[in-house]
């Protein structure tokens, strides 16, 4: 795995960090088997790889922000 020189992220989430909605819209449709969805409101986009979710972001918010799924011993 290669470390970006910011805060030493992989750099999978640099890529992440310069993105904005457009581009991760984009990013995540390219991906196989990946479904755009709005199960909670018209605002809260999410998307699913076989029905199940692994990132989510508001289309209102001001500075674009992404949830995404992990697991949870990787997360620390």
């Amino acid at each position: 795995m290669k470390f970006s020189p910011l805060f030493a992220l992989p750099t999978t989430y640099y890529l992440l960090l310069n993105m904005n909605i457009e581009s991760f819209h984009a990013y995540c449709l390219s991906k196989k088997g990946v479904e755009e969805t709005f199960p909670f409101d018209e605002v809260t986009l999410v998307f699913k790889v076989m029905g199940k979710m692994f990132a989510l972001t508001s289309l209102k918010a001001e500075v674009f922000r992404v949830n995404l799924k992990c697991d949870p011993e990787k997360a620390v």
